[in-house]
């Protein structure tokens, strides 16, 4: 168990002890680091060109929402 001062909730909040955070930062950092990359690249050249028809957002509406039901 994690012990904290609750006076002091915004210094806790920022804390990397003994959090799941410190194992997976460099991971997570490479993940935005790349997803940033690719964004800039197809606002500055627009190389993708991805167009998806709105039946398939509904479908996954529909899927989500099972699954939160379920």
């Amino acid at each position: 168990m994690i012990q904290y001062d609750s006076k002091s909730w915004l210094a806790s909040l920022f804390t990397l002890r003994g959090l799941y955070l410190r194992r997976i930062f460099w991971s997570l950092l490479f993940i935005v680091a790349l997803t940033t990359l690719i964004c800039l690249l197809d606002f500055t050249f627009n190389v993708i060109d991805i167009r998806l028809p709105l039946s398939e957002h509904s479908l996954m509406g529909v899927v989500l929402g099972l699954l939160l039901v379920f």
